[in-house]
């Protein structure tokens, strides 16, 4: 028998049969519409059988339109039923289960841009029913609303390909113990969406095959029997959440995968052999630890360490991560050893990073928790972003060495160094330390994340090499940078001198840049007492070691007039300097201001007149003032 549908016809009837008695063979076609765009209609209201006992074919194309109950293609023992869904607009719809073999063998063909849907779906549903389905070419699509199993009872085959799509809730390969399921997904754009779990084997054997960028997502966990195997091979298996027994039967030599592996009990890190597999990219792949991770091992997956878990190495132990979104909620503690992340980390408000040895994140920290290094040398590599909650501790006389940036949270500018211990910068640091053990600045010194007064509660060190930055924002405390350090401050490298904010200098403007409570030695590169730090739009800063105390450090604008050698201080070494080369400035200026020093540069101890022979030698006794010198001493 044979049926065409065309034109925009349309047939209605309650259960339809291709096929019914034994050696029948029936054919029908549904194909393209009319010329108002009304598809050509077979509309059955019960069930649609396609190779009943007999053998039939059913096509679908050119937007033509079959629906249904459920479907069965092949349903009775040696009966062989086939269906194609090809073409844009073309389109089965099942409103209930469709089995493509239930007791005979039946094929399904979605190809260019074909739709077919139904709830469940079956392939090879009994065991004497051997069936395949293939969604090929870009648009084409099987939609699942609920599961589906391929090879049931018998044996199932489904193939996704040239960009085809496939989607359900849970996917079964191989469900009942006889059976045998095979799925392909190749080809980019090509990829079948389990939005629960996949069991690959349930009870049977089941394959899957991922190749060619094809894509095979799972939203719950997947679940391979000890009869089964994924080969992944040039695809993506996003496997949603799998145990690492379930991952060791992924047959992976291309491609890339991701998902979340549990980790639970005491676990040796060196165990975790599928995580180690160079050949496959598994980067988005985390380990979710919930208990003791421990030992050497070079992981190419990330880390998600839960508030219950542990990560632990001993002084011979290297532990690396390669993935990315490395996330640490509970204790990591290095005792001598490496921990390596080759990107990113993020200590949250609960993690713990402690101890001693090297710690390295390639793609920076992020720090919400807790840091503390104690008991002997530290490494920390990779940049440093402290956050408002993060607390960075260096404890029990030991020395920890931060080698690159590290910036603190502007609320929250300051570690902790403890008596007797010392930090370390060879990058940039912006904050101060809370403690009074020693900072050692060898990189850049960039007080605050903007103007900002930032305390030492002990030394502080600015190596050769290090660069230290002063923002100019205005003259009121906090609108400038300032160091406040309780200990002693040893100078060396360079000083930086920026104006923000719009801020222009002004006769006499000055800046105590940095308060000293202890000692002060060394000078800043090319920089002596009353040297010129540069020209700000016409006005000239200098520097002064001499402020508040004697030992603060401060800046001043244009000094003061007569100070021809820009010490600070108008005196006989100025009227030299004039005398030597008159086009320094004007004596007259020296005479008014004779006994003068810049605010900044009044020392706490009277510095010594010149002296007396020497006055008379010039002749300039007359205009000595009787007063002692103004010496004025900025407030801290």
């Amino acid at each position: 028998g044979t049926l065409a549908i065309t034109g925009g016809g349309l047939v209605i009837n309650g259960n339809g049969r291709i096929g019914d008695d034994p050696n029948s063979t029936g054919a029908v076609t549904v194909a393209g519409t009319d010329p108002n765009g009304n598809a050509s209609t077979w509309s059955n209201s019960g069930y649609l059988n396609v190779g009943n006992i007999g053998n039939g074919t059913l096509d679908i194309s050119g937007g033509g339109l079959v629906t249904d109950t459920y479907g069965v293609i092949g349903d009775e023992l040696s009966t062989t039923g086939v269906v194609t869904v090809a073409g844009v607009g073309s389109q089965w719809n099942n409103s209930s289960y469709l089995y493509v073999g239930n007791g005979g063998d039946g094929t399904l063909n979605v190809e260019a841009s074909g739709v077919v849907s139904n709830t469940v779906g079956y392939l090879g549903l009994q065991s004497t029913s051997t069936s395949v389905a293939t969604v090929t070419g870009s648009g084409s699509q099987w939609n699942n609303s609920a599961e589906l199993h391929v090879g049931e009872s018998g044996n199932g085959t489904l193939n996704v390909e040239a960009g085809g799509v496939v989607s359900n809730t849970i996917g079964v390969i191989g469900a009942f113990s006889g059976s045998t399921g095979v799925a392909t997904v190749t080809d980019p754009n090509s990829q079948w969406n389990n939005s629960g779990d996949l069991y690959v084997g349930h009870f049977g054997q089941g394959t899957l095959n991922i190749q060619n960028d094809g894509l095979v997502t799972v939203g719950g966990t997947t679940t391979i029997n000890s009869q089964s195997v994924v080969n992944l091979s040039g695809g993506r298996f996003e496997f949603g959440s799998a145990t690492h027994d379930n991952l060791t039967r992924v047959n992976a030599t291309g491609g890339a995968m991701a998902g979340v592996v549990p980790v639970d009990g005491v676990t040796s890190a060196a165990a975790l052999t599928a995580l180690q597999n160079t050949s496959v990219d598994l980067n988005d792949v985390a380990v979710l630890n919930s208990s003791l991770l421990h030992g050497t091992a070079m992981l190419d997956s990330s880390l998600n360490n839960q508030t219950a878990g542990e990560v632990r190495t001993l002084a011979s132990d290297w532990l690396r991560f390669g993935g990315t979104g490395n996330v640490n909620a509970g204790e990591i503690n290095n005792f001598g050893g490496v921990i390596e992340f080759a990107q990113d980390m993020t200590n949250t408000s609960s993690g713990f990073i402690a101890s001693r040895g090297q710690f390295i994140a390639d793609g920076g920290w992020t720090n919400q928790g807790v840091m503390a290094f104690s008991g002997g040398f530290a490494d920390v590599l990779g940049d440093v972003a402290n956050s408002a909650t993060g607390q960075i501790s260096v404890g029990g006389a030991s020395v920890t060495t931060f080698f690159d940036d590290v910036t603190m949270d502007p609320n929250n500018l300051n570690i902790d160094v403890a008596a007797g211990s010392t930090a370390v910068f060879l990058g940039s640091y912006n904050g101060g330390n809370d403690g009074t053990g020693a900072i050692d600045v060898l990189g850049d010194l960039r007080p605050g994340n903007s103007p900002a007064e930032v305390t030492f509660g002990g030394g502080l060190t600015l190596g050769s090499a290090a660069g230290a930055f002063v923002e100019l924002g205005g003259t009121t405390p906090g609108m400038f940078d300032q160091l406040d350090i309780a200990g002693d401050f040893t100078i060396a490298g360079n000083l930086l001198v920026s104006l923000i904010d719009g801020f222009t200098l002004s006769l006499y403007d000055e800046f105590l840049i940095a308060d000293v409570d202890g000692s002060r030695s060394g000078e800043f590169n090319g920089l002596g007492e009353g040297g010129l730090v540069g020209n700000y739009g016409g006005t000239d800063l200098f520097i002064t070691y001499q402020a508040g105390n004697g030992n603060d450090v401060g800046l001043f604008a244009q000094g003061l007039p007569g100070d021809f050698d820009f010490d600070g201080d108008v005196d006989g070494n100025d009227f030299l300097l004039w005398q030597r080369d008159p086009s320094v400035g004007s004596l007259a200026d020296w005479e008014t201001n004779y006994g003068m020093v810049a605010p900044l540069a009044a020392a706490a101890a009277a510095v010594p007149e010149p002296a007396t022979g020497v006055l008379l030698l010039l002749g300039l006794a007359a205009m000595v003032r009787a007063n002692t010198k103004r010496r004025l001493v900025v407030a801290r």
